[in-house]
């Protein structure tokens, strides 16, 4: 499990407090969404993957601006890298993001090989090691 560390920041035009990650987080967050994407795609995909992912899936949040359907995998992962690409200040996840994500996440993870994600609130200092950055760019 890969773990996301957030910096809540209060925001008065939303009823939830935001939360703020790191560049990099954001940059493999996004890598991980579009790659869910491009598996349809791989010549080797499980052949059930495909329905699946664009399948309501009930572990999912809701979208409320479409008379609240449940998201698909498809349609969640989507979303996700649409708010990644907005502009600072727009791009900040709620807890219903990274709910979310952390439940697409350990789907995936129980399909194939790949880590799960769990947002974690950054206290005093990076839990990380210090050379994470320097292996993972940061």
């Amino acid at each position: 499990m890969e773990k996301i560390y957030y910096k809540n920041k209060p925001n008065p035009n939303t009823r939830d407090t935001l939360r703020e990650i790191s560049d990099s987080d954001y940059r493999w967050l996004r890598l991980m969404m579009t790659a869910y994407a491009d598996l349809q795609t791989c010549a080797d995909v499980n052949p059930e993957y495909k329905s699946w992912f664009n399948m309501p899936n009930p572990r999912l949040p809701v979208q409320p601006l479409k008379r609240m359907e449940r998201n698909s995998p498809s349609t969640w992962s989507e979303g996700i890298v649409k708010k990644i690409d907005q502009g600072r200040g727009r791009r900040d996840l709620s807890p219903t993001h990274c709910d979310g994500i952390e439940q697409l996440t350990e789907l995936m993870a129980g399909i194939y090989n790949v880590p799960a994600v769990k947002f974690v609130e950054k206290t005093q200092e990076d839990h990380r090691p210090k050379t994470f950055n320097k292996i993972f760019g940061g």
